[in-house]
């Protein structure tokens, strides 16, 4: 079988679709990480109600921030309540909470809403080491490559009044 490797990768839209540019997607990414230090904050507190205590991966002295020996349990509940902060809002709604703020949406190679498993696919590949700078070469995110979905804004809401 005689392939190309650029037919192997079809990371090329099939319309045109107008990516958003590397600062509205780091806007999204300051957003959503805000938001999910509010939820880890949320979580770490509603854990205490039960008499449990989720392990920081850091401990803060006279403001630095030293870490701990591995903490695996600390960093399993931090990467599992953001897989699925991506995953589920994503995969509802094609946006997550800085998506919505900043108008824009994930769509597939298509232009349209990706499915379950382009968004598990992307969602997945957030937790590649070094991943957020990833974008840095050509704006395309490895999340964004391996899932072959884009970031584009979001339709106006047409309303009749």
């Amino acid at each position: 079988m005689d392939t190309n490797p650029e037919e192997i990768y079809l990371g090329e839209p099939e319309g045109e679709i107008h990516t958003v540019s590397m600062w509205v997607r780091l806007a999204n990414n300051v957003l959503d990480q805000i938001v999910l230090s509010l939820i880890l904050s949320l979580t770490q507190n509603l854990s205490h109600l039960f008499g449990y205590t989720i392990p920081q991966p850091y401990i803060f002295i006279k403001n630095q921030i030293l870490p701990r020996d591995i903490n695996w349990l600390g960093y399993g509940i931090i990467i599992g309540i953001t897989l699925l902060y991506y995953f589920i809002l994503e995969g509802l709604t094609a946006r997550t909470i800085g998506k919505m703020i900043t108008r824009t949406e994930v769509v597939n190679r298509y232009g349209e809403k990706p499915t379950w498993a382009e968004i598990a696919l992307r969602t997945i590949c957030r937790i590649i080491p070094l991943e957020a700078i990833s974008f840095i070469p050509n704006g395309i995110g490895w999340h964004d490559r391996f899932s072959q979905t884009y970031v584009k804004q979001s339709d106006p809401i047409v309303r009749n009044f």
